[in-house]
């Protein structure tokens, strides 16, 4: 498995998104949350090729984070180090801008 860095936008999305659920929908929704973030994370570090690349941005993948039955709404964005490593550059909801928020 591939070391996995979060990057501190996205660990301040990460909390936020978590933050937000909880105030909307409530303590075991939250924790449902977390464990999907947690098991896309784990996805990622065991095969960071299998994200999508962006269109303009190859050196920039995507892999959604979804509930089964449910389209995703979020997305982490990583790129791959040459070392096999992979950072986490956001966590994005499907409705943000990509260009603002993406480096």
């Amino acid at each position: 498995m591939n070391k996995v860095v979060l990057s501190a936008h996205a660990s301040n999305d990460v909390a936020a998104v978590l933050e937000y659920t909880l105030e909307k929908w409530g303590e075991g929704q939250a924790l449902a949350y977390s464990a999907l973030i947690k098991g896309a994370l784990v996805v990622v570090a065991s095969n960071p090729a299998r994200g999508r690349s962006l269109k303009g941005r190859p050196d920039i993948l995507a892999f959604p984070i979804r509930r089964a039955g449910q389209p995703a709404r979020h997305a982490l964005f990583y790129r791959i180090q040459a070392d096999g490593s992979v950072v986490v550059l956001r966590l994005l909801h499907d409705a943000m801008d990509l260009a603002l928020h993406l480096p």
